[in-house]
């Protein structure tokens, strides 16, 4: 194999192979530097849940909030 502008080297094909696989719901959590993506994570795991027990309108963006006015 060749590709443009690359000096030509002896390589060897790699193939990956599995083995001893567990489902993933047995893997530990993998630890992430990226606390902002955690966070939006978690708060999507929490809107999937409060959608699943009120419905799908329950949450969204509050620009498009019907609000009540106090009586």
């Amino acid at each position: 194999m060749r590709s443009a502008d690359l000096p030509s080297a002896p390589g060897r094909p790699v193939s990956p192979k599995g083995e001893d696989l567990i489902d993933a719901d047995q893997v530990a959590r993998q630890i992430s530097l990226d606390q902002a993506r955690e966070s939006r994570l978690v708060a999507e795991g929490t809107m999937d849940r409060i959608r699943a027990k009120f419905g799908l309108d329950s949450v969204g963006p509050a620009a498009t909030a019907r609000f009540r006015r106090a009586s």
